[in-house]
């Protein structure tokens, strides 16, 4: 990776860190909600007044059990992996956990969290599927690391070894 690749990183780093941190944001009011569910699951069912209709009633009774417990730990996972696609995409670090991350959020109904997460996974996924996005993400896998202010790393040409202790 030279002064090009860093360059170019330069270049479309405004495009996506925004709807990076928005997919962290979205993965962590997701996790919060799931994990207040989660709790809720474990808890017996409230009593269900006899006028309510059933569609409401069956929807609190499964609220509630083994089944509402795993399903919550699914969402648990998925919020996960939307925090750390945001991460990644953030750090040009992973092209396609940014990508999974992006698509987790459109489809990520628990809690209503798709409210957020549908347009903010529409936005990263049009980013994400950027040329210049996508080279920035490709130059970035080369070495992972982007020394500040451009250049190269590692270092081109041949390096002496630094003795130890600075003898």
């Amino acid at each position: 990776m030279g002064v090009g690749a860093a360059g170019l990183r330069e270049r479309v780093q405004a495009k996506v860190v925004a709807p990076g941190v928005a997919l962290i944001i979205v993965g962590v009011l997701g996790m919060l909600m799931t994990l207040i569910s989660l709790v809720l699951a474990f808890l017996p069912p409230p009593p269900i007044d006899p006028d309510t209709p059933e569609w409401i009633a069956e929807i609190r009774r499964g609220s509630h059990g083994l089944a509402a417990v795993i399903i919550q730990m699914a969402f648990l996972v998925a919020n996960g992996l939307i925090i750390a696609g945001g991460i990644m995409m953030t750090r040009f670090s992973s092209w396609g956990l940014a990508l999974t991350a992006a698509i987790l959020a459109m489809l990520n109904f628990g809690n209503c969290c798709c409210v957020l997460g549908l347009p903010i996974g529409i936005w990263a996924t049009v980013v994400l599927s950027s040329e210049d996005v996508k080279a920035a993400f490709q130059a970035g896998s080369r070495t992972g690391y982007y020394p500040p202010g451009g250049g190269s790393y590692p270092p081109e040409g041949p390096q002496q070894p630094t003795p130890p202790y600075g003898r």
